[in-house]
């Protein structure tokens, strides 16, 4: 960018300034032009803070001297190219929106639970609400319905009815829970694996249909073998307690287990972990050699006379190649590199105690000698009676590790919202649970202290969900109230549309996801996403905000318990990708007597910033 400024006078003596600037640029360019502070006596008074800039597409103006932001077809492109699967919330928004703003009357029950909020906007943030409609229709076409289920905007008319979008966010929530289990929207329909079974020609111990990980935890069998220093603390069955140390601070200490073990055995006769699993809920295998849909699962008490065979959801490893050559020969791939995935629900008539697990699977592999049905190797878990705890969630404090770029332009002002819900044992979810914070001139390295409950649970459940959506959001302060009404507005919309929807979408979703065998941990993390996509998907649209925040969280009861019971090891620091890809760092903190405590990392690689988040889960009951 180049500047060129002259001076010219008019014949009468009055000056000008002209400036020519000249722009090469392939990204987005903001200019803030401004009054002069220098008026001769007879020029107009000129008012003390020029009209402030609006970022392209944006229903609210940035302010003066603010951070620069994307462009609304910036965000727009980075919504598409992100989201694996349209949102129906955020489409139903834009929907009943502008029917209402075209003077349309409720047209049926949903209508009537959500026209309310945009009669009780105030007008200028009514007309946030007229620009924001106006920002989606006037989008280019390629752009216009990104994130957002196109089947529910087709008809501006056509108003947005109960069991219409109860069906579309079903769908949504089953895609997003394939997702969050398998890593697969199209896991939906089962695949087999590969076949890289081989005849051993002799004597082989080794399993060739193999176990791996059950629920990701590397099983005693995983090839290749695992040095026991590099095992994590959850992979390993331990005991642990709560110490005072020296300086005065309860730290848990926890002690292997060795010999005697409830199921198998590592090196150095370190017992291998037997994960907790209640009746009813699922169980995520992988492994090698997964090729017949027709697998099933077969559990044996170690103790007494339980047993079951129960069906498996298979979605094959089709990305791992078949072969790779070693020493200049071809040989097999077959260690657990192959990730062939698996999926069953714990019959509910089970009684408690230690099962063995293991595959059974139709002998279609081209190899006899392996006998009618293959086998896998054994593993084992513990069937544990459904928990009865409640749990309550408190976001501590927030810390801005590093601010958006550049931090020259000032601070940031940040908008950070939760949104949780219970998973209830009828299969329908809890009324959504709504905490919004805003912090301005926040630097990096700085804290802003939070404290307060974001997820409570009141009634006995089957897990929690839970989204966090966060924003970094510059305005005038003349706007500042408009763009907090309005995002007011639209979780008070979330909520109502959530009311309605909520017993049908979770009955229906749950059914769904029960019968294809998906953890209840990732129907909660669909549940979170398919909330936080809604926020993200109409944000972008109306206001200059950038996203810095972004996670789906998702446990069932089970995970909360093993999460505040100190007699299991805390986890190690894990990463993942958020629904938007940010990428999310979990480091555990502590545990005390039911508590436990961990900070979720925020990386925005497009803002260059990276936000932590202090949650404390604590069993009240």
């Amino acid at each position: 960018m180049t500047q060129d400024t002259r001076g010219s006078k008019d014949p009468d003596g009055t000056a000008h300034c002209r400036v020519d600037i000249h722009i090469e640029s392939k990204g987005d360019v903001h200019i803030h032009a401004c009054c002069a502070e220098d008026k001769t006596p007879t020029e107009p008074e000129c008012p003390r803070d020029c009209p402030p800039p609006r970022t392209e597409g944006a229903c609210i103006p940035l302010g003066l001297g603010c951070k620069p932001k994307q462009s609304r077809a910036t965000k727009l492109e980075r919504l598409r190219s992100r989201s694996s699967v349209p949102s129906a919330l955020a489409a139903s928004f834009f929907q009943t929106a502008r029917r209402h703003l075209a003077g349309a009357s409720a047209a049926n029950d949903f209508e009537a639970a959500v026209f309310p909020v945009f009669a009780a906007m105030s007008p200028s943030v009514r007309g946030v609400l007229a620009c924001a409609v106006d920002s989606y229709e006037t989008t280019p076409a390629d752009l216009r319905d990104a994130g957002l289920d196109p089947s529910i905007l087709a008809d501006p008319a056509k108003p947005v009815d109960t069991a219409t979008l109860t069906a579309a966010v079903v769908r949504e929530i089953t895609l997003r829970a394939a997702e969050a289990a398998f890593g697969d929207v199209t896991a939906l329909e089962e695949r087999p694996g590969r076949n890289r079974f081989f005849d051993p020609g002799g004597e082989f111990f080794e399993a060739q249909l193999q176990i791996c990980r059950v629920n990701d935890l590397r099983t005693s069998s995983h090839r290749p073998p695992i040095p026991l220093g590099d095992r994590l603390p959850g992979e390993i069955q331990q005991s642990c307690t709560l110490i005072l140390g020296s300086d005065g601070v309860i730290r848990q200490n926890c002690s292997v287990q060795t010999g005697n073990c409830p199921g198998n055995q590592l090196p150095d006769e370190v017992c291998a972990r037997v994960p907790d699993i209640a009746n009813g809920d699922s169980v995520m295998l992988s492994g090698v050699n997964f090729m017949n849909i027709d697998m099933k699962v077969r559990l044996k008490a170690r103790v007494g006379a339980g047993a079951a065979e129960v069906d498996a959801h298979v979605f094959g490893d089709l990305t791992t190649p078949l072969n790779e050559v070693v020493g200049g020969q071809t040989v097999l791939i077959r260690d657990c590199r192959v990730k062939d995935q698996a999926s069953f629900v714990v019959p509910d008539d089970l009684p408690p105690g230690i099962y063995e697990l293991q595959l059974a699977m139709p002998n279609t592999t081209g190899f006899p000698i392996f006998g009618p049905t293959v086998l896998s190797n054994s593993e084992f878990i513990n069937i544990v009676p459904p928990a009865t705890a409640r749990f309550q969630i408190v976001a501590e404090r927030m810390r801005a590790r590093e601010e958006t770029s550049p931090q020259s332009f000032g601070s940031d002002e940040v908008a950070l919202t939760f949104l949780a819900a219970e998973l209830l044992a009828d299969g329908s979810t809890g009324s959504l649970q709504k905490l919004t914070k805003r912090f301005g001139d926040v630097d990096s390295g700085e804290n802003r202290t939070i404290d307060q409950p974001v997820f409570i649970q009141a009634l006995p459940a089957l897990g929690m969900a839970m989204s966090v959506v966060g924003f970094e959001v510059d305005s005038e302060r003349a706007f500042r109230e408009q763009l907090n009404d309005f995002q007011d507005a639209f979780v008070d919309y979330l909520s109502r549309a959530w009311d309605k929807l909520k017993e049908a979408l979770t009955a229906g979703a749950g059914a769904a996801i029960k019968a294809l065998g998906f953890i209840k941990g990732a129907i909660a993390i669909a549940i979170a996403a398919v909330i936080g996509i809604a926020i993200i998907a109409v944000i972008a649209r109306w206001a200059p905000a950038d996203l810095i925040m972004d996670d789906a969280i998702g446990f069932s009861v089970i995970e909360l318990a093993e999460l505040t019971n100190v007699d299991v090891p805390t986890g190690g620091i894990t990463t993942h990708q958020s629904p938007q890809d940010l990428e999310v760092v979990v480091t555990p903190l502590d545990k005390t007597a039911l508590t436990y405590r961990e900070f979720r990392e925020y990386v925005a690689d497009d803002e260059d910033s990276r936000y932590e988040v202090y949650l404390r889960y604590n069993r009240i009951a």
